[in-house]
C-alpha cells in the first residue's frame, strides 16, 4: 500500500522529502485499521467467522506497520 501512496501522491505533492514518507507510511497504517475494523465488524455483528481475537488482531496490526514502513522506506532510497 506505500508503494501505491507514493505512486498516487507524487503527482499531486511535489515535495519529496522525508515527511512526505512519514505521511505515506501513517496512511498505509491508517488504511490497515480499517481492514481490522472490517473483520472486528463481523465478529460482533455475526459471531464466529475464524477469524483470530486480540492477539491476531495486534499481529495483523504490528506486521501492517512493520510493512508500511519498510514500504515508505524503501519506496523513499529508491528516488
Amino acid at each position: 500500500m506505500s508503494f501505491v501512496l507514493v505512486h498516487l501522491l507524487s503527482g499531486v505533492v511535489k515535495v519529496k522529502k522525508w515527511y512526505f514518507y512519514l505521511v505515506v507510511a501513517l496512511a498505509s497504517m491508517g488504511l490497515s485499521v480499517v481492514n481490522e475494523l472490517i473483520e472486528f465488524s463481523t465478529v460482533v455483528y455475526i459471531g464466529s467467522t475464524g477469524v483470530g481475537g486480540y492477539v491476531n488482531t495486534l499481529l495483523d496490526l504490528l506486521f501492517n506497520s512493520l510493512g508500511a514502513v519498510c514500504g515508505a522506506l524503501v519506496a523513499r532510497l529508491r528516488r
